[in-house]
């Protein structure tokens, strides 16, 4: 008997723990992040993400296209664990291809007050830090 109720507490105190530190990865995500430049054939990528805490985002930026850059804004919603980001993109204005209402999941490699770096579903690393 005396096992069963430490492997109860056990249970317990894990099962809080993993929602304590879900809390936490979300509760430092909230907030205005600038992506850090991406380069790919002399062309500059760049964005803004502004995750709230009513679970909504709004990523604001520019694709290089050989006309010339274009500037977009994405909303959506957004939720977090511990490991991952999720995202859901709902409206594109314009439309350049973004998925919309599919979930997308980001590894999250690190996540600190000032910075956090993802993996995105196609396996690229992207690195955002702090505006506001």
């Amino acid at each position: 008997m005396k096992h069963i109720i430490l492997w109860s507490m056990f249970v317990i105190a894990i099962g809080g723990c993993g929602r304590a530190s879900s809390e936490s990865t979300t509760e430092k995500l909230v907030g205005v992040w600038q992506m850090d430049k991406i380069t790919k054939k002399d062309q500059e990528f760049t964005a803004e993400q502004h995750l709230r805490k009513d679970g909504t985002f709004e990523m604001r930026g520019t694709v290089p296209i050989p006309t010339g850059p274009i500037t977009f804004v994405v909303h959506g919603i957004w939720r977090a664990d511990s490991d991952h980001l999720y995202q859901t993109g709902t409206n594109s204005e314009p439309n350049l291809g973004f998925p919309l209402n599919k979930e997308e999941m980001h590894t999250l490699i690190s996540v600190g007050a000032s910075k956090f770096s993802m993996r995105t579903p196609d396996g690229e690393v992207r690195t955002f830090r702090r505006k506001k």
